[in-house]
């Protein structure tokens, strides 16, 4: 919208012509995303059902944001945005960049690589610790434990009890 702001100089043409190519993409793009979520549901998994519904939502949410708010607060800094020239600003800065980080990748590669083995180790002790146990879940462990001690204690009794009878 800024491109065609700064390229047109008219706010309601620039948000005309943006509707008009971006406006498709991003609800299929984001309709697509929320129903992949929400099949997760039919797993009838208590995780599985949280992260769709939550992930679906604020995917609606930021479909709303992006449609119609985001518009909306670019419209008081419309002049100010043909005023700057930061963009230029960033795009050189870019630029220099490129150029810098070949000049320097006996530096930037070992940091690079301690970056990567650091938090890929960080993440596979996060992932082994992981665990999931829903409160059903675990209410439901306690009772069939319960119920498997009481089976056992039954089960010693009458084997107990079988053992007396076959000695006598």
């Amino acid at each position: 919208m800024i491109t065609e702001f700064k390229e047109r100089k008219n706010y309601i043409e620039a948000l005309a012509i943006t509707y008009e190519t971006v406006l498709i993409p991003v609800i299929f793009g984001v309709l697509t995303t929320i129903f992949v979520f929400l099949s997760l549901i039919f797993m009838k998994l208590p995780a599985f059902t949280q992260m769709a519904l939550i992930s679906s939502i604020g995917l609606f949410v930021f479909a709303i944001i992006m449609i119609f708010i985001t518009p909306i607060t670019f419209y008081p800094f419309r002049n100010i945005i043909l005023k700057t020239y930061r963009e230029n600003k960033i795009n050189i800065w870019f630029q220099k960049l490129g150029k810098w980080i070949p000049k320097r990748k006996k530096f930037i590669l070992p940091f690079l690589l301690i970056f990567v083995i650091f938090f890929s180790i960080f993440g596979i002790i996060n992932f082994s610790n992981f665990s999931y146990t829903p409160l059903d879940l675990l209410q439901q462990t306690q009772k069939v434990q319960k119920f498997s001690k009481i089976s056992q204690t039954i089960l010693a009794h009458l084997y107990l009890m079988r053992c007396s009878l076959l000695l006598k």
